[in-house]
């Protein structure tokens, strides 16, 4: 299983660091642990699917 910051994930969805924070405060994106310093980690795998919901839901509003 491959880890990655917060940033990476960030780069990943083509958001910013803080905008990935406000999505794990939001419960819209779910870090796979919080580490003792407070940062988060998020699996590659969880990245990934966030970003084919938000993909899939962008189709859905160019569609309609």
């Amino acid at each position: 299983m491959i880890l990655l910051t917060t940033r990476k994930a960030a780069e990943k969805l083509g958001f910013s660091a803080r905008h990935v924070c406000r999505l794990v405060h939001e419960s819209k994106l779910q870090p796979f642990a919080v580490l003792d310093n407070g940062h988060n980690v998020f699996t590659v795998e969880s990245v990934d699917t966030f970003k084919a919901k938000q993909q899939a839901k962008q189709q859905a509003g160019k569609e309609a």
